[in-house]
């Protein structure tokens, strides 16, 4: 997953990971910093695609 969450945002850190269900669906939430900005990510965690 940290391969994911970072492809498209190399040089991020992460913060936090946190599963959890959204309508039936297990989804990653990764906080991350990225260029001095706070961001959210979200990774359906079943097929790995950002949400």
């Amino acid at each position: 997953m940290h391969k994911i969450a970072l492809r498209d945002l190399r040089g991020a850190t992460t913060i936090l990971w946190e599963l959890t269900d959204e309508n039936g669906k297990a989804i990653w939430k990764i906080n991350l910093i990225y260029q001095n900005q706070k961001r959210e990510l979200k990774i359906d965690a079943l097929n790995k695609n950002i949400i």
